[in-house]
């Protein structure tokens, strides 16, 4: 049988949930619920969607009580475990918030802004009318497609996460990636990844007083990959997960989408602060510690120890981002996972800063008793990266020419930021440079009378892609300014390109009014 709108409406009224009772708001949203027990998409699964639809349409605003469990069941004749299920699947998906004392609500946390793209990210409706519906895509996934196009596939200046792909090193790791890629693979198609994990080992020990050994090494495509994982081997729905606030682009949502509870990490200028997170137990604590996204900041040493030390008393494990450290050019501190010793940090380390963006090469070096579970895991789904490139990689480490290149990277790096930073000082009067500690990415901070989505739409009219800083916060209050990628801007254009967008801030400033109205 067919449960219609206006016998559920009648069943919600006479449980309390009609014009007159505690709860005015939600009888309209709940009460048009449409449920088709002949579907088959089980029951808890159509009321789920329909509570979800409604709250990204706003019928439920963040904070709005719901019936409990037993009230809906008993206004919808339905089982109380069938309610109690879709109440459980939206509590782990971040929608729904449940407590002993106020009951249960919509979550007020929201998805990230859409302010970065030019128009609003794709609507996936869900529809639970019938068995001949479309199949929608999984929830988890909406949340990941709502940050839109991906960071780093735009080629314009001061695009985020985009290396310069002019320093690749062409003749040493060319001519080694085509020996290897025109080699046999032989009987043992793995030894291209067996040397690279070697070689990383090796590396990492001497560079970053990393304690591993070659089997903890995990090769990954990028940081992306190296989240999702994580969240596949170690996150159950329910576990919460601190992110250091503000953050790079991507890793809240990417927990999000593992059904984790997610919480922000402040962070000051000595660094993530444990202390003032507020938050359960964490399962996990992700953090970059050598050169932090957006500002570029360096976690000072006894911070480090008390992030760890935090972790080891909440029976949490660290995600180090060590993503920048190679274009640091502050004094380099021992990676956290070489104070731990390797038994309750995941370290990940990325290639892509300094060989630029023709390969996409990372690793994550994970303790020893979790070491099986992450290779078999990342085999199965396929993360890792072709053997030939493995392999010629391992050679350009072994020679010693990748520790020579990646220093030189680093000085050009270096002189980028000086030219950058001293032509923001000179032309930009609206906003403030951050001095970072290394890496590629300059943040600016905007006074109160310019708007962040103006400028950032403004600037993208001008052949500018430039990053709104709002987007690196998901809690209040949120610094308002930009993100600038110089990758992609030669020294010999960066005063130029500084200029231009002083240009628009400026305008901004002026159309920042009108800007919101027409938006």
């Amino acid at each position: 049988m067919t449960l219609d709108q206006s016998s559920v409406a009648q069943r919600l009224a006479g449980q309390g949930f009609g014009a007159n009772g505690s709860a005015t708001r939600l009888p309209f949203a709940i009460a048009n619920m449409r449920l088709n027990p002949q579907s088959n998409i089980p029951l808890y699964e159509q009321i789920s969607r329909a509570i979800r639809s409604a709250i990204d349409a706003g019928d439920l605003p963040p904070g709005a009580p719901l019936p409990t469990a037993r009230e809906l069941a008993a206004a919808l004749g339905l089982g109380k475990n069938t309610i109690g299920a879709a109440y459980a699947r939206l509590v782990a998906e971040n929608y729904l918030v449940s407590n002993r004392r106020r009951g249960t609500e919509v979550s007020k946390v929201r998805f990230v802004s859409s302010i970065a793209q030019d128009k609003a990210p794709p609507q996936f409706g869900v529809s639970v009318e019938g068995a001949n519906d479309d199949v929608a895509i999984s929830y988890g996934a909406q949340r990941v497609l709502k940050l839109g196009r991906p960071f780093g596939t735009d080629a314009r200046p001061f695009a985020p996460r985009c290396p310069d792909p002019s320093i690749y090193p062409r003749n040493q790791l060319g001519r080694l990636l085509l020996t290897d890629f025109c080699r046999s693979p032989g009987t043992d198609g793995n030894s291209g990844k067996f040397r690279f994990q070697s070689a990383i080992a090796a590396y990492l020990r001497h560079m970053r007083g990393v304690q591993c050994e070659p089997h903890q090494v995990i090769p990954i495509t990028n940081l992306e990959s190296a989240l999702d994982l994580t969240g596949r081997v170690l996150l159950d729905p329910g576990h919460c997960v601190l992110i250091e606030e503000p953050s790079t682009f991507g890793a809240w949502e990417m927990f999000q989408a593992s059904g984790a509870h997610v919480f922000p990490l402040p962070v000051d200028r000595a660094g993530a602060d444990p202390d003032r997170a507020k938050s359960p137990p964490p399962r996990l604590l992700f953090v970059s510690p050598s050169v932090g996204f957006p500002f570029g900041g360096q976690m000072l040493e006894q911070r480090r120890l008390a992030l760890l030390e935090f972790a080891r008393r909440a029976g949490g494990i660290i995600f180090e981002a060590d993503t920048d450290w190679e274009l640091s050019w502050a004094s380099k501190l021992r990676a956290i996972q070489g104070f731990d010793g390797g038994s309750r940090v995941l370290y990940f380390g990325s290639l892509h800063e300094t060989l630029g963006p023709h390969l996409r090469v990372a690793y994550l070096v994970v303790p020893t008793h979790l070491a099986s579970a992450f290779a078999e895991i990342a085999n199965r789904v396929g993360y890792g990266p072709d053997g030939f490139v493995l392999s010629a990689l391992s050679t350009f480490m072994e020679e010693n020419e990748y520790a020579v290149h990646a220093k030189m990277v680093q000085s050009i790096y270096a002189r980028r930021m000086g030219i950058a930073l001293d032509a923001c000082r000179t032309y930009v009067k609206r906003a403030r440079p951050v001095e970072p500690t290394g890496g590629f990415h300059l943040s600016l901070l905007f006074s109160e009378d310019v708007d962040e989505r103006a400028v950032v739409h403004m600037a993208a009219r001008a052949g500018l892609t430039v990053t709104p800083l709002s987007l690196c916060y998901h809690q209040e209050p949120r610094e308002k300014g930009i993100v600038l990628g110089l990758g992609l801007v030669p020294d010999r254009n960066i005063e130029a390109s500084i200029r231009r967008l002083s240009e628009v801030i400026d305008l901004a400033r002026t159309t920042g009014a009108v800007y919101e109205l027409a938006s």
